[in-house]
C-alpha cells in the first residue's frame, strides 16, 4: 500500500504584485498617511490606548516596508505584511508578502499534533469522554483559529488596496 503524504500548512504566506495607477511619491504619501509609527507601549490595546486614524503600524522607508493592520483588540495572528518597491516603466510596482509570524506558527502546529495525538490515543485504545471532548473542543478552536487568520489576510490586503487606489489586482 502506498500513502503519499502532503504538506499541512495552516498558515500560508501569500505574495502579490500590486501596480497602483499612482506616481511613486503618491504611493509613498498614502502608505505613510496610514501607516503608524509601532509603539510598543503597555497601552497600545485596551481603555488607554490613543486613538489612531490610520489603518496599518509598522515601518515605511523609501524602499520597503513592514506593517500589520490596526485592531481594537489583541490579535496575535494578525499577519505581517512585508513588501517592497521597484519602478517598471516609471510606474510603482509593489512587491508584498503576507505571513504569519513564527512564533504563532511553532505554537499552533505543537497544539495540533498534541491534540491529534490525544484524539487518536483516547478513542482507539481507552474511550475516555473526558479527554476526548476537550480535545475535539480544542481541535474546533484551531480550526476556528486558522479560518480567522486567512479573514485578517483578506482584510489586510483590501485595506492596502484601498490606500493604494487599486481596483483589482493584477
Amino acid at each position: 500500500m502506498f500513502f503519499k503524504f502532503k504538506k499541512i500548512i495552516l498558515f500560508t504566506a501569500k505574495e502579490f504584485v500590486l501596480r497602483p495607477d499612482l506616481t511613486f511619491n503618491e504611493v509613498y504619501t498614502n502608505l505613510e498617511r496610514d501607516i503608524d509609527f509601532v509603539d510598543n507601549s503597555v497601552f497600545r490595546h485596551g481603555l488607554f490606548a490613543k486613538i489612531r486614524n490610520q489603518k496599518f503600524e509598522g515601518e515605511l522607508t523609501k524602499e520597503d516596508f513592514r506593517i500589520q493592520r490596526i485592531t481594537d483588540y489583541r490579535n496575535g495572528l494578525a499577519p505581517i505584511i512585508n513588501g517592497y518597491f521597484e519602478t517598471e516603466n516609471s510606474k510603482p510596482v509593489i512587491y508584498v508578502e503576507i505571513k504569519s509570524g513564527l512564533a504563532i506558527v511553532v505554537i499552533f502546529y505543537i497544539l495540533l499534533f498534541s491534540i491529534v495525538f490525544t484524539i487518536l490515543k483516547y478513542s482507539i485504545f481507552v474511550l475516555d469522554v473526558n479527554i476526548l471532548v476537550p480535545s475535539i473542543f480544542a481541535m474546533i478552536f484551531m480550526i476556528y483559529g486558522v479560518l480567522m487568520y486567512h479573514n485578517e489576510c483578506d482584510k489586510a490586503i483590501e485595506e492596502l488596496k484601498e490606500i493604494l487606489e487599486i481596483e483589482d489586482l493584477q
